[in-house]
């Protein structure tokens, strides 16, 4: 992915506890990632490993402008002279 950008096209959050103080552990996985879409899990637990909130997100890859630039138009643009 290197220089990459995404954008979210759909994201769901459960807030299933509150917080008051302590430390939060943020646990992330990618769980599928196509040529275009990507489907990512998080889960957010206390010290004391209790569940706070889960979420899912699911994102549209997209390579850097100036190589998508450079894939859409013709050659005659591209080329230096």
């Amino acid at each position: 992915m290197g220089d990459d950008s995404a954008a979210t096209i759909e994201m769901k959050v459960n807030y299933l506890s509150s917080v008051k103080n302590g430390k939060l552990l943020a646990y992330a996985r990618c769980i599928t990632l196509g040529k275009i879409i990507g489907l990512a899990e998080v889960t957010i637990k206390n010290e004391e490993a209790k569940l706070l909130a889960h979420g899912t997100v699911t994102v549209m890859v997209k390579p850097p402008l100036k190589n998508l630039a450079a894939a859409m138009l013709p050659p005659k643009f591209t080329e230096s002279n």
